[in-house]
This record gives structure tokens, sequence and C-alpha cells, in this order.
């Protein structure tokens, strides 16, 4: 990928002209009348087209020993942005930047109802042969 540098007043007009959770680059697109960038799949995508999901869906991950409750919301293309406004494309990236470390992230993150990512995947399809990731 490409990258360009661009002054701090054109950033600022970019970041004016963004609209809800654009990138700077969809910004671009949308402003020069180029069709949008195929968006990246997330790991989340085969739960939404199973229906066990859906864009916009809160998933949680409640770490009751450090009093921290965690929260993310599912995109349409099978990401999560966190509560910063980051975007994930990968679960355990999500994960990862929350506490430090890999962790089991299938097994902590859960819908409003209760249930482990880990339950709804492996509903839809068999577990990964390395168990979480």
């Amino acid at each position: 990928m490409r990258s360009i540098k661009v002054s701090p007043a054109v950033a600022e007009v970019l970041s004016a002209k963004r609209q809800g959770s654009e990138t700077p680059n969809d910004t671009l697109r949308r402003l020069l009348s180029l069709p949008p960038a195929a968006p990246p799949r997330g790991d989340l995508l085969p739960l939404i087209r199973a229906g066990k999901l859906r864009a916009g869906d809160i998933v949680t991950w409640n770490r009751p020993r450090l009093g921290q409750l965690h929260t993310a919301t599912v995109d349409d293309h099978g990401g999560l942005t966190d509560a910063e406004g980051n975007r994930f494309r990968q679960l355990h990236a999500l994960t990862s930047s929350i506490c430090g470390y890999p962790a089991n992230s299938w097994s902590v993150w859960r819908t409003s109802d209760d249930i482990s990512l880990r339950q709804l995947r492996d509903a839809v399809q068999p577990a990964p042969a390395d168990g979480d990731h």
C-alpha cells in the first residue's frame, strides 16, 4: 500500500469532511467520486452471515477482578470498534490491545444474551485447529 504525506491543514479538512467511521482513505474516495474500496473481512463476518450477530450489536468483556468492563461494536463487515473508536478486523487484536498480551479472545467476549463468541462461532463452524484464533 502506498502512503502520502499531507500538511496539517489538509489533514484538518479531511477530518472535518469525514462521515461516521470513515477512514481518511474512505473520505478521499468519496470526495473524489471513486468507488468505495472493498472492505476487509472481519473475524465475525461468518457469524453475521449466519444470523448469529448483526451490525451494531455490542459485545462485552467483563474483567471483575480488575473492575473493568470493555465494550465493542460489531460492524457490518465483521470487524469491531472499541469504545475509543479504534477499529479491528481480528478479535485477538482487539483483546491484545486491551490487555497487552494474547488472550482467549473467543471465550471472553460475550453478547448481550451472555453467550460467548466462541459458542456462536462453534455453532456456525468447527473450532480452528489452534483452539482460539
